[in-house]
């Protein structure tokens, strides 16, 4: 091939739009090669009393049922490490003090506003907690965008500016109870008899299905943008209410709990460990200890809206399922009711005595979950830590950098592609095709000499949109080969070519090149109006 063309086929279903724009930090580019995991521990007594004064020799650490050595050991004790043992490379440096680094994320897609302020205005209250070392981040999500509203600083002053700002933000828990009533006002289906979700109720918990999905990725895009911060990593989450099982948590309360779960247990709708496992997978592959905190509390929230009785705790204590869940995978606390209103002082407390066991990890890269064990050896004490972690190829890590660039709005490297759309044409009611050319210079990516006159290299590449509501494609990945019968000359390029296909609504697209021999990405992103 003289002409140095490739030719793909991308099918883009999901319709696509543009998150606010925000300059965005260098850490926001970053690819993570994980080789140590570390893992905080903590140890109580039967009272729940916190034990101090342990050795690497009274733990046990297995990973995936296998004993493996503790090459690395601290105990942290009011936020001084008072013992290291090992030398593992890539270990936290905890030589002067250690230090926490809290990222606060604000959901803003399922909380209400009022419920919000008041976890917020708790927040502010009790930064003064923050010690000297201490650092915190803010970032809030509305179900279409990310907005950075402070990146890491140790700036009372900036945080509080920060959070104040957080509290003016639009919400729309309103929305999501104005979704759960028009469900509610349903509900015929197990009372004619016929034991499942009547349309509305399958239609809506369907829809807060994905709902959930897109604030978990959210997430999982926050935790891979701040992926490398010092000390010790935890995220505050503010979390608006995410039921465990939607199918559940859309049936009427007017069923009963057998007749909730019977309709439910018939529909192929996710539940927690399916619509949950991203985030906490992610958060223990990043070293993250998730609090996720309760903003509704008590009786408060959209979840309360359907009425009173068992359907009514049945519905908040699918939320705090949720929050359960995703503390107990990473090590962290859930915060429910009242003590959403303590949220920092309580992880604060928390995460300032604990031990840190460090192990080397050959790499697989394959995307496969690892479980980890630790046990105490001295009978009588309770140990809580993560869960387990996942072994992240390369391309899924690369995917999830270019999917948190469009939630971000910020492209996935400084090294831009040349990206060309061309005119958009019907292709059926309602949809569009758009062909699309992606550009990069061929001096820019490993070509290797594959034969006497012949050339060749392959690269990685992920387009993937977003539309004005918030709703994202999936990414593929597409392999691309690239040969020639001589070497490029400089700054000769290489076009790429496919057709979107994409609803008429405003978009926002992201396109990455990824070349696997030398890890270099780059992309570009745009905004279209089809």
């Amino acid at each position: 091939m003289n002409r140095w063309v490739g030719f793909g086929l991308l099918l883009l279903l999901a319709p696509a739009t543009s998150p606010q724009e925000v300059k965005l930090p260098d850490v926001f580019t970053e690819v993570i090669d994980v080789r140590v995991v570390n893992i905080e521990v903590v140890v109580t007594d039967a009272d729940g009393i916190r034990v101090h004064g342990l050795g690497p020799g009274d733990f046990r650490l297995r990973v995936d049922g296998a004993p493996r050595p503790i090459e690395y050991f601290s105990e942290i004790l009011g936020g001084e490490s008072v013992g290291d043992s090992g030398a593992l490379p890539g270990a936290p440096a905890l030589a002067e003090g250690a230090s926490t680094s809290y990222l606060v994320f604000i959901d803003d897609y399922f909380s209400i506003a009022r419920d919000r302020n008041r976890v917020l205005g708790a927040l502010i209250e009790d930064l003064d907690r923050l010690h000297a070392r201490d650092r915190m981040a803010v970032v809030a999500f509305d179900g279409r965008g990310l907005e950075l509203l402070s990146s890491w600083t140790q700036s009372r002053l900036e945080l509080e500016r920060a959070l104040r700002h957080a509290t003016e933000r639009k919400s729309y828990g309103l929305h999501r109870m104005g979704e759960l009533r028009a469900s509610d006002r349903s509900g015929f289906g197990f009372r004619r008899g016929i034991g499942r979700l009547d349309p509305l109720e399958r239609s809506y918990a369907r829809r807060l299905a994905e709902q959930v999905e897109r604030a978990v990725s959210a997430v999982v895009a926050t935790l891979r943008s701040f992926a490398s911060p010092p000390g010790r990593k935890v995220m505050i989450l503010l979390n608006g209410g995410w039921p465990a099982a939607p199918a559940e948590f859309a049936v009427t309360t007017s069923r009963g709990s057998f007749g909730a779960a019977y309709a439910a247990s018939r529909e192929l709708i996710p539940r927690s460990a399916t619509l949950l496992s991203p985030l906490a997978d992610a958060a223990n592959l990043l070293g993250y200890t998730l609090y996720p905190v309760d903003v509704p509390g008590m009786g408060s929230g959209f979840a309360s809206d359907g009425g009173t009785g068992s359907g009514l705790m049945g519905r908040e204590g699918q939320m705090h399922d949720s929050l359960s869940f995703l503390a107990r995978e990473t090590g962290g606390q859930p915060l429910y009711n009242s003590r959403r209103l303590s949220a920092l002082e309580t992880v604060s407390d928390d995460t300032r005595s604990y031990y840190w066991l460090g192990f080397s990890l050959d790499r697989a890269g394959d995307d496969s979950r690892h479980d980890v064990e630790v046990d105490v050896l001295r009978p009588g004490l309770e140990v809580r830590t993560r869960e387990g972690f996942v072994d992240l190829s390369r391309r899924s890590e690369v995917t999830m950098v270019v999917e948190s660039s469009l939630l971000f709005g910020h492209p996935a490297s400084d090294r831009p592609l040349e990206v060309r759309f061309g005119k958009a044409r019907k292709a059926r009611r309602g949809i569009v095709e758009i062909p699309l050319e992606v550009g990069f210079a061929l001096d820019d990516v490993t070509l290797l000499q594959v034969g006497p006159d012949a050339y060749g290299g392959e690269v990685e590449v992920r387009v993937t949109v977003m539309d004005e509501s918030g709703y994202r494609s999936d990414t593929p990945v597409e392999s691309v080969r690239i040969a020639g019968r001589e070497r490029p000359e400089p700054g000769q390029m290489y076009w790429w070519k496919t057709t979107l296909l994409m609803r008429k609504r405003n978009h926002r697209v992201v396109v990455a090149v990824f070349d696997a021999l030398s890890g270099a990405m780059f992309s570009s992103s745009a905004e279209i109006f089809p």
